[in-house]
């Protein structure tokens, strides 16, 4: 793998971006058939504004004035403040599905993901810092994982999606260690972290 391909795989999944991306396969399967299109997108909308569109913002706001040296994060003191904020976007993801009456799993892999983030940050500041990229592919994998055992499905539409989800994995983490941002541990722990913190709270 090139270091250029590596960043390419690195920008499409972007942590924050994955769950928009999860949230689209999900709310478009037959299983939601029920709940209008224009719902859906609106949903999709808020889930893309609240977990992407607002923390990165923040981070290119952080940027211009000095509180972090690059919009990757490559430096694991600066990424406090920015996984905070996220958090923050998080419960307000959060409490917009729980009004919605969205199933009550659908807003729990919310409220895991935004554990996970807590515990990235914690782990972060007083350890290592560990992959926030396999953090959200692992995820999005729970969350994925979640569905597929709540909804009753005619079709092998969610297992075909974890199997490229797991394929996707391997990938960003390839692409994490070319690019020589984390060490293996690091990508190990951080793709633990996601796909037990989501799958465990979900199904609390």
């Amino acid at each position: 793998m090139t270091e250029s391909l590596s960043k390419i795989i690195s920008a499409i999944f972007q942590p924050l971006l994955v769950p928009t991306y999860v949230i689209i396969c999900i709310l478009f399967d037959d299983c939601f058939s029920d709940i209008d299109s224009w719902y859906k997108w609106f949903v999709v909308g808020v889930v893309f504004g609240m977990s992407a569109f607002v923390p990165i913002l923040s981070i290119f706001v952080m940027k211009s004035l000095g509180i972090v040296s690059n919009i990757q994060l490559n430096n694991q003191r600066e990424r406090t403040l920015p996984y905070c904020v996220t958090f923050l976007c998080y419960t307000a993801t959060i409490y917009i599905l729980h009004i919605s009456l969205f199933p009550d799993y659908i807003v729990n892999i919310f409220i895991g993901s935004a554990i996970s983030i807590a515990l990235l940050t914690v782990i972060n500041k007083l350890f290592t810092k560990i992959s926030a990229h396999m953090c959200g592919i692992g995820g999005g994998i729970a969350a994925l994982l979640v569905v597929q055992k709540m909804e009753y499905s005619e079709t092998n539409y969610f297992f075909i999606l974890i199997s490229i989800s797991f394929l996707i994995a391997g990938l960003i983490g390839s692409s994490r260690l070319k690019l020589k941002a984390h060490t293996p541990i690091q990508i190990l722990l951080g793709f633990l972290l996601g796909i037990f913190s989501v799958y465990q709270f979900a199904l609390f």
